[in-house]
């Protein structure tokens, strides 16, 4: 029998706008505009994810509820909309009856004033994994909102009424059966056996564009994981055995780590520059955040010297990594790019040094003063500064969704009784 540990949870532009607002905590605060790399590594690694799923179970409830809309034939946008909320809602209190507050059921709290169902957190992953067919034309598959408009095309154009049957609707790709008077009144928030096998086979399917212009693709990490019972156990990103891995996906994870670990100094060092800046101004001092960066620092200056020849190696292959991540259609400013070379060449040299040394810190300040507007660049603007009360921001390194990766397998696998 196989164990999992589980994993904490972090809680179509509306669902991008919030979710990045669900990023905006004291763990993953973008304060040096390194987002955009940080981001483009995941969507490579961890296509469909986001920071704020929960379940893996809810890239099928989704659908369910879907299905349940389009076999009552709304005649409307309005009538489908709220047709489509009920369903959530419905589901939504059905997993209630049987989960605990920790166990990720979206909207246990808040109830029906939830302000982001699971339609917005798991649709464009939905589509990423194949849980909705693709488009006929070859582009990739819609949003909701087309969704919708499919469904009510349908109704009108074939003049049906309100009892059109789930397998006359081929928008979702050979889905499960969907459980006996779904909602129900009580769901469990862990997968069937069978929607286990289907989910665990989608993400082995999942493959990414590597190359924009080309079309080439590539299989990704998240693929292997769901292959391999020994990728999906282990405790991070870091553990992670490359020789386990195709070649392309093996350096891929490679500059991803590098990247994690190189620019974890450049974020403890800006949570130190706030209690100095802090401290100097007269703010307050902040003794316990100052003790917890002591240990965070050693702790990194440590993980740097025991992998620093690997680290220059990957220095050296920088250029490589930028070109690489454009080609996919991740934007990095050129901002970007050199503020991670310079801190590069300082803490690869000699991170210890780099937390002290002058020139990291203009670095830095320079750096959040222009990504940020005016008022808002803490290390520039003594009101922003003001606002802050110790938290630190980005203590824990980048895992580019792992842990959200990580956790979509175990609940499979549970679902599978090991």
């Amino acid at each position: 029998m196989t164990s999992f540990s589980w994993l904490d949870y972090d809680e179509d532009e509306t669902r991008k706008a919030r979710e990045l607002l669900a990023a905006l905590d004291s763990e993953s605060v973008d304060a040096l505009g390194l987002g955009s790399i940080r981001d483009g590594f995941a969507n490579l690694m961890f296509p469909g994810t986001s920071t704020i799923q929960t379940r893996v179970r809810y890239f099928l409830l989704v659908p369910y509820a879907a299905l349940l809309v389009a076999q009552r034939g709304p005649r409307d946008a309005r009538q489908f909309d709220n047709w489509f909320r009920q369903a959530e809602w419905d589901t939504m209190d059905a997993l209630k009856k049987m989960a605990k507050r920790r166990d990720g059921v979206i909207g246990f709290d808040a109830g029906h004033n939830t302000q982001r169902l699971p339609s917005e957190v798991y649709w464009n992953g939905m589509a990423l994994w194949g849980v909705v067919r693709p488009r006929a034309d070859g582009a990739e598959a819609g949003s909701l909102s087309e969704y919708r408009a499919w469904v009510l095309n349908r109704r009108h154009t074939r003049h049906q009424g309100p009892d059109v049957a789930v397998a006359d609707v081929p928008y979702f790709d050979e889905l499960p059966s969907m459980p006996e008077q779904f909602p129900g009144d009580a769901l469990e928030i862990l997968p069937t056996k069978r929607e286990a096998e289907y989910l665990l086979e989608r993400m082995q399917r999942t493959s990414v564009t590597v190359n924009r212009i080309t079309g080439e693709t590539s299989t990704a990490l998240l693929a292997a994981m769901a292959a391999d019972l020994r990728l999906a156990q282990v405790g991070s990103i870091f553990e992670l055995d490359p020789a386990l891995l195709d070649p392309r996906t093996a350096v891929l994870l490679r500059r991803a780590v590098g990247f994690s670990t190189v620019a974890q100094g450049a974020r403890l060092l800006y949570n130190r520059m706030l209690c100095e800046d802090a401290a100097s101004s007269g703010l307050g001092e902040f003794p316990n955040t100052e003790a917890r960066l002591d240990g965070l620092e050693a702790d990194w200056i440590v993980n740097m010297l025991a992998v620093q020849g690997d680290m220059e190696q990957w220095r050296s292959e920088l250029t490589s990594l930028f070109a690489g991540l454009r080609r996919t259609g991740v934007r990095i400013s050129g901002g970007s790019e050199r503020f991670v070379r310079a801190w590069s060449d300082l803490a690869i040299a000699d991170p210890e040094q780099a937390l002290k040394t002058d020139a990291a810190r203009v670095a830095i300040r320079a750096r959040e003063g222009a990504i940020k507007r005016r008022g808002m660049a803490r290390l520039r603007d003594r009101a922003a500064l003001e606002r802050w009360r110790g938290a630190l921001f980005g203590q824990n390194y980048m895992d580019f969704r792992f842990g959200i990766a990580r956790r979509h397998i175990s609940d499979c696998h549970k679902g599978l009784g090991e």
